[in-house]
Parts: C-alpha cells; sequence; structure tokens
C-alpha cells in the first residue's frame, strides 16, 4: 500500500521535526498565557544574538527530539498504516494528525505536564503524525501518476 522507501523515510523526517514543532509551540503558548501583560521586546542590538541562538535551540532541539521521537513515531505509523489499509476514512491525513493528538494528549495527561508543555507535546505529536501522512500521501500520488 505505502512505498518502502516512503515509509523509511517518513519516520526520521517526522522525528527530526518534532522537536522544533515542541519548541516553537511551547513559546507560543508561554506567549498566549501572558496575554493580558504586554510582551517586552528587546533593543535592535540584541535581536541578531537572540536569532543565532533561538535557530541554535532549535538544531538542538531536532536532535534531541530525533533520539525521543524515533520510538513513539515508529510505533504510531505502523498503527496507523495498519488501521488505514483495512479502514478507508483512517487514510486521510485529518485522521492521522487526530491520532497524534489523542496519544499526545494522554502523553501530557500522564506526565501531569504544565499547560504550555502539554500545549507542545499536543502539537508535537499531531504535526509528526501529520508529516508521516503527507510523506506517505506525496508517496502514493507519485507511484499513480509516474508508476514507480
Amino acid at each position: 500500500m505505502f512505498p518502502l522507501a516512503a515509509r523509511a523515510a517518513a519516520v526520521p523526517q517526522a522525528a527530526l521535526c518534532s522537536g522544533p514543532i515542541f519548541v516553537f509551540a511551547t513559546f507560543l503558548a508561554e506567549l498566549y498565557l501572558r496575554l493580558p501583560h504586554p510582551v517586552a521586546l528587546p533593543p535592535i542590538g540584541v535581536v541578531p544574538p537572540a536569532i543565532l541562538s533561538s535557530l541554535l535551540m532549535l538544531g538542538f532541539s531536532a536532535i534531541v527530539s530525533a533520539i525521543v521521537a524515533l520510538i513513539p513515531v515508529l510505533v504510531g505509523a505502523t498503527a496507523m498504516m495498519g488501521l488505514s489499509a483495512r479502514f478507508q476514512p483512517a487514510r486521510l491525513p485529518l485522521a492521522w494528525a487526530l491520532a497524534g493528538a489523542a496519544c499526545g494528549a494522554a502523553i501530557a495527561w500522564a506526565l501531569d505536564a504544565g499547560p504550555s508543555i502539554s500545549f507542545g507535546i499536543f502539537a508535537a505529536s499531531s504535526g509528526s503524525a501529520w508529516i508521516v501522512r503527507l510523506r506517505l500521501w506525496n508517496a502514493e500520488l507519485e507511484a499513480e501518476l509516474f508508476g514507480r
């Protein structure tokens, strides 16, 4: 159903993306939680080093998350591939994202994380599932169009 090369490439790609998604979603949740109060912006001279340190943090989070998220993403992708082979609505990317979100919500509840961390886990697991499905969907379309 899904080409082997696409399956082999989709899981590591989603695992690498889960860290930056987590960091960015947690950052946005923290800003949202501070919403009634103004957010202080740094002076212009401080912005380039802050951008550089943010990029380094995103790169580090991608490496660490690839190690942490590889097994859960692999298990989830395998389960959803098996389910989508038997149940047509499970082939939709939204179904994959909802399944990832449900798993992320269960993990956040089990860890008893705060609201911003919970939102980061929720967004990273949902985004990882979405990335895996879109990668597999593109491989399916390519196989149909070009006979690969």
